[in-house]
């Protein structure tokens, strides 16, 4: 049987600075083994698309990208595509689909990060086909998160009817980048809206035409390095995220509802309530002396990388979180962590 995706993309170049100290340049998060089932994020995202996949392709930074291949037994180094430096996803994307567009015009080709997690891969593979179908009739398709909350941290998506065939695929009707509270409990409260979670599929050549037209300024620098290797071009180019430089702007956008129990394994909460689940893999709760908890993440087999207290006694009823690790100490009030990110940018 021809798989539905001539190849899937597989996106690895952020740095999960959200769980730092864990994650950082010697364990980025892709490898944290909070997958499920014990496996690190990267194998859990493989084992989801490559049965779906001609081929499979990581598209990282180089050193990242390294990293990720000689640690996965499998992917090769022939499965490694690297950029000459950061550019968001729009450049990413862009650089894997201009490949993809030489190889094969009419493929189609899934982009995905490789860091998130689904709970339930049946209903997840069932989404992806209705996507790629919708893809290979010359639409743009994500795959759009069912909201369980009016999430702030999400861009959210305003889904409209299905489309003509009798398929799940809706038309994309507007596009909101990570609302307010306000706005996102608005957003919930309808029901016409999804969380946009950055996976997409489309035709290699559908997919150039659309940014050729509605983002030259990505397509341009793109063609000139992989092309002519003009680096100059490459580094003026705007760094931004595909959805910002193409998607907002397409006229055929198509959605593909999806409730799989999906998660970006993006903060610390989601860490900590996986290890209550009771399946975060290595990831334990210990008993701490005089009150507290404490978590360590074992991803080497053998002695643990950090150890994690959140419930220790701070002011005024609040808890703060400690988080020793491979790249430092973190020490914050719970309800703040996030703003970690900020701070090490």
């Amino acid at each position: 049987m021809v798989p539905p995706l001539g190849r899937a993309v597989i996106l690895a170049g952020g740095g999960g600075l959200r769980l730092w100290p864990w994650a950082g340049p010697s364990l980025p998060k892709p490898l944290l083994p909070l997958g499920g089932g014990g496996r690190t994020l990267l194998r859990a995202t493989l084992d989801r698309v490559g049965p779906l996949a001609g081929r499979v392709l990581l598209q990282a930074d180089a050193a990242i990208g390294r990293l990720l291949v000689e640690t996965e037994p499998g992917l090769g180094p022939g499965d490694l595509r690297t950029e000459p430096s950061p550019r968001d996803t729009a450049g990413a994307v862009a650089l894997a689909m201009r490949e993809a567009l030489d190889e094969d015009p009419a493929g189609v080709v899934g982009v995905f990060p490789a860091d998130h997690r689904v709970a339930d891969e049946d209903a997840f593979r069932a989404a992806l086909r209705d996507a790629a179908a919708a893809a290979a009739e010359g639409h743009l398709a994500l795959l759009a998160i069912r909201p369980t909350g009016p999430a702030t941290r999400f861009g959210w998506i305003e889904l409209g009817d299905r489309l003509p065939g009798g398929g799940r695929a809706r038309k994309v009707l507007r596009f909101t980048e990570k609302p307010d509270r306000a706005t996102a409990e608005r957003f919930h409260a309808t029901g016409r809206f999804a969380w946009n979670a950055g996976m997409f599929v489309w035709r290699a050549d559908v997919f150039w035409r659309a940014l050729a037209r509605h983002a030259p300024g990505i397509a341009g620098p793109v063609e000139a390095w992989a092309t002519r290797g003009d680096r100059d071009a490459w580094e003026a180019m705007a760094r931004l995220p595909i959805d910002v430089a193409l998607l907002e702007r397409a006229e055929d956008v198509v959605a593909v509802p999806l409730d799989a129990g999906w998660d970006d394994v993006g903060s610390w909460e989601t860490v900590l309530r996986l290890v209550e689940e009771g399946d975060a893999g290595p990831a334990r709760a210990l008993p701490r002396r005089g009150g507290g908890r404490g978590l360590v993440l074992d991803v080497t087999g053998g002695a643990p990388v950090g150890e994690q207290s959140v419930v220790l006694p701070f002011r005024q009823g609040e808890e703060l979180l400690v988080v020793t690790g491979p790249h430092g100490v973190l020490v914050a009030p719970r309800a703040g962590v996030d703003r970690v990110k900020d701070v090490l940018r």
